[in-house]
């Protein structure tokens, strides 16, 4: 049962983000703080922090700057050492420093976009790792690939060769 109220949560979330992108951010909040209370209610710190960084980002659309600021504040203490939620850290750091921006604050919304561009950076470079060894595996397959068709087409001429030499008859 736990697990079904996690599920609903996080459904609940995925509405509000979507609500967000449809320019609806008022329904988004309804939702992302039903996502928020199931998240807390199982004790799911990475959920709740995804519920409040969605509702920093809803209050930041409506130009509540103070409830973005809040709402970001709390996510970030949320995933503050959390290396598996860098990404949410950068995304918050980013509504927190928009919402600075918009009050003139320059040298704190400066140093917010500075740790969200530091906490998007290490799942950067592993994503370089990956489309590297991507890129990687698919020229091996390319070599292997043209090693083989070059296999059988001097295989073919050899063949050819062989049957005019010795004049076999190959049909």
């Amino acid at each position: 049962e736990l697990n079904d109220e996690r599920d609903v949560g996080r459904m609940l979330l995925e509405l509000g983000g979507l609500d967000l992108l449809l320019g609806k951010p008022e329904q988004a909040i309804e939702h992302l703080q039903g996502a928020l209370a199931r998240a807390v209610e199982a004790r799911s710190q990475p959920d709740a922090a995804q519920a409040l960084g969605s509702l920093a980002a809803a209050h930041l659309h409506l130009g509540d700057l103070d409830g973005a600021d809040e709402h970001a504040r709390k996510a970030l203490e949320l995933v503050a050492g959390r290396e598996e939620l860098l990404d949410e850290a950068g995304r918050s750091q980013l509504v927190l420093g928009r919402s600075l921006l918009e009050r003139g604050r320059l040298d704190e919304a400066e140093e917010c976009f500075l740790a969200a561009d530091a906490a998007f950076e290490q799942p950067r470079a592993r994503m370089t790792i990956h489309m590297l060894l991507g890129a990687g595996g698919t020229l091996l397959a390319i070599l292997v690939n043209s090693i083989t068709i070059t296999y059988f087409i001097g295989t073919s001429r050899w063949c050819k060769e062989v049957s005019e030499t010795y004049r076999l008859d190959m049909t």
